[in-house]
């Protein structure tokens, strides 16, 4: 196979391959800014015939879009991991193409639920009351969209033990994405509590009958 690029600027890895057992060549296409299309062609040797026509397009920022495809809204127990958060980037056209290299940055906070205080009556009306939850780290993080114009996050809750709380988003150019992720603490539940043998004052033998009282009866 013959490579050459025929439009644009970039450098190729080699500008001719020997196909393998399974027909595959291969050639690399570097492009250290990409402002226009750049397009190379793949020809079979000697000849040159038959011939392909291999395209890499640039995508301005405004025109990238964000699809969710994994993990933008988890709910685990404590002490389970959360799954990653996938998101694919695409251009405008219909249908959308994949955007290979797109730069997607993860915004992560981390946090953890405050306890609700008591709820406070005012005038007969009950008030409930949200605090603010506590913040235990924040970050950033950039990944590159691969050939699938996939970017992953791996979600992390750093030191952070117990029941907690990872909002975020995810943003490529112009387009972003909320993820929210939780984990729950177990409800512990308690036990009903016994009835006392004295409850209400009287005493019961085993078989549940309340003894009759005794009485005393003088004559004269």
């Amino acid at each position: 196979m013959n490579y050459q690029v025929v439009k644009g600027t970039g450098t190729l890895s080699s500008a001719s391959a020997v196909a393998d057992v399974n027909g595959f060549a291969n050639s690399t296409l570097h492009i250290a800014a990409i402002a226009g299309d750049v397009q190379v062609s793949a020809c079979v040797a000697p000849a040159n015939k038959p011939c392909q026509i291999f395209s890499a397009t640039a995508v301005p920022a405004s025109a990238l879009r964000l699809q969710p495809v994994a993990g933008s809204t988890q709910i685990l127990p404590v002490g389970q991991s959360f799954q990653p958060v996938a998101v694919r980037v695409t251009d405008s056209a219909t249908p959308a193409h994949p955007v290979l290299g797109a730069s997607v940055t993860f915004q992560v906070v981390v946090s953890r639920p405050a306890p609700a205080p008591p709820p406070v009556s005012v005038g007969g009306i009950i008030v409930t009351r949200n605090p603010a939850p506590i913040i235990v780290s924040a970050s950033q993080i950039s990944v590159l969209s691969d050939a699938a114009g996939l970017a992953t996050l791996q979600p992390s809750t750093g030191a952070a033990q117990g029941a907690i709380v990872i909002q975020g988003t995810s943003a490529a150019g112009t387009s972003s994405l909320p993820f929210r992720l939780q984990s729950l603490a177990p409800v512990v539940q308690t036990a009903p509590s016994t009835p006392s043998p004295m409850e209400g004052g009287s005493l019961k033998n085993s078989e549940g009958v309340r003894p009759r009282p005794q009485t005393t009866s003088s004559r004269q």
